[in-house]
């Protein structure tokens, strides 16, 4: 060993391993090795203001549309 560090450490191994993280340290850290244990994942919809938006959208497009085609149909009549 003629690395002072693997020395101190081989030397003072016993203050190293004394300690032990609490229980709950090894519980958190099981949760997120494996996630998927005991929980489902949570289902996630649309906000309903999304919704409102793409209804919005598909209104003025529609209005669009209708306005676009009854220009062009009145223009051929006159």
């Amino acid at each position: 060993m003629s690395d002072p560090l693997e020395k101190f450490i081989e030397e003072n191994r016993q203050k190293f391993d004394a300690d032990t993280p609490d229980p709950r340290v090894w519980e958190k850290i099981r949760e997120k090795m494996n996630p998927q244990a005991g929980k489902q994942a949570p289902v996630r919809s649309l906000p309903l203001k999304r919704w409102m938006v793409a209804a919005a959208a598909a209104v003025v497009v529609g209005a669009a549309g209708i306005l676009y085609f009854s220009q062009k149909t009145s223009s051929r009549i006159t």
